[in-house]
Order: structure tokens, then C-alpha cells, then sequence
């Protein structure tokens, strides 16, 4: 991973594709998952694919792997803009730091519930009417990422708290790539066995509330990390 992105170090892409992880293990993204991949496999049909169930399977998966491409472009772009950002603030880089580390554990606690934001609560449910095929599972894509489910919002949020605190924007964008594949690579495997899918998703959703303690209790690990200090001196020690 951290071979194919270079700029971004061993420990910060560790966490990142981790945070990918438990996006899509959230409960209301697990319960998404069928719906979306329903929606592809009927593109799949609309565009008039037949033959045998392992290329109806195969052609499921490459609308997957579009869907998963638009909303990685809308994370490597939300990564920019985070890194942007940060850079106004280098003089004050200690303290963009912390306040990154503290607003972390902050989502942290919202993931457990200790702490109820109602932004985060709601999701911008975004319809795809125009487009055929391909374009649309990219449109559809895009907007599942720009949308943002309750349960990604306080993930998805540390890690571009994180990227604010980058030292270039290649690096804040390679944070969200890793991101988008920790989420995307699952969902690319649960599109080969989408017919199967059902049973684990379901067993999965019961679970949720373990999701998100675990959830919560990453993000808190990752604010102290970062607040102190400690992920970079811990990244700077691997490289030696």
C-alpha cells in the first residue's frame, strides 16, 4: 500500500485503510450494500447483458468497480481541500495538530454515542436520473460519497481532520485513496458474490452495535495519537 503512495506514511495509510474497513462495516452502510448492488445489477440488465451467471456476475462487478471509482474521486478531492486548507495554517501546525487529535476523539465519542450531533445523523439521499450504463453506476457512486451515511460521517470526518494536517495535498489525497480502497476493495468482493450476500450482511447488521463501539474507540486511540504526537514519531520510526 504504502509502495503504491509513496507520500504518505506507513502507520497514517495503515489507519486510513482501516478506517475504509469500518466505513463499510458500519451498520447503515452494511444495509445499503444489497440495495446498491441490486440497483447495479439492473443496470447490468438494462444494458441487455446475457449469457451465463458467472458473466452476469463478472459485468455486476465491473459496474462495482465504477461505482467504487466515483466515489474515490469525490474522496481524493475532499482530500485536497482538507490538505489546502491545513497549509494556511503551517506556521500553527502544533496546534492544528491537537485541535485535529481533539476534534478526532470528539468524533469518537459520537460514534459511541456518548456524544449525539444531529448533522451527522442525517443523510443527503441523492438520486441518479440521468446517465446510462457505466455513467450511471459512476454518478452513483459519486453520490453515495458526497451523500455521506450517519455512520461514515464521524470516520470519514477524522480522516479529513487528518489530511488538514498534511505536509503536501499529494499526501492528503493518498490518505482518502487508501480510504476509498479500505471501503472499496470489501464492497468490489461483495459485488462477485452479490447473490450470496444477503445472510452476511444481515448477520453483520446484528452485530452493529460492536461496529460501532470498536469504531469509536479507533478514533479515540487515533485522536490521542495524533494529538500527542505519537502516529508521526511512530511513522518517522519505521522509516529509519
Amino acid at each position: 500500500m504504502a509502495a503504491l503512495l509513496p507520500a504518505v506514511e506507513p502507520v497514517s495509510a495503515a489507519a486510513a485503510f482501516i478506517a475504509g474497513l469500518m466505513s463499510i462495516l458500519s451498520p447503515c452502510v452494511l444495509a445499503l450494500i444489497p440495495v446498491y448492488l441490486a440497483y447495479l445489477s439492473r443496470l447490468v440488465a438494462a444494458d441487455g447483458e446475457s449469457g451465463s451467471h458467472s458473466c452476469y456476475r463478472l459485468a455486476v462487478f465491473w459496474h462495482a468497480l465504477v461505482f467504487v471509482a466515483g466515489f474515490t474521486i469525490i474522496f481524493a478531492a475532499m482530500g485536497a481541500t482538507a490538505t489546502l486548507i491545513g497549509r494556511f495554517f503551517l506556521y500553527y501546525q502544533v496546534a492544528v495538530r491537537r485541535i485535529a487529535g481533539l476534534l478526532i476523539i470528539f468524533m469518537g465519542l459520537v460514534s459511541l454515542e456518548v456524544i449525539r450531533l444531529p448533522i451527522l445523523e442525517r443523510s443527503r439521499q441523492w438520486s441518479v436520473h440521468t446517465g446510462t450504463g457505466f455513467v450511471k453506476s459512476l454518478l452513483l457512486g459519486m453520490a453515495f460519497a458526497a451523500g455521506w451515511s450517519p455512520c461514515v460521517g464521524p470516520i470519514l470526518g477524522a480522516i479529513l481532520l487528518y489530511a488538514g494536517t498534511a505536509a503536501t495535498v499529494w499526501e492528503g489525497v493518498g490518505l482518502l485513496l487508501i480510504y476509498a480502497m479500505g471501503l472499496g476493495i470489501p464492497f468490489l468482493i461483495m459485488g462477485l458474490g452479490f447473490d450470496n450476500l444477503k445472510p452476511v450482511t444481515a448477520a453483520l447488521v446484528r452485530r452493529g452495535g460492536v461496529i460501532k463501539v470498536i469504531t469509536g474507540i479507533f478514533l479515540i486511540l487515533l485522536g490521542i495519537a495524533i494529538y500527542t504526537g505519537f502516529l508521526g514519531k511512530l511513522n518517522q520510526y519505521l522509516q529509519l
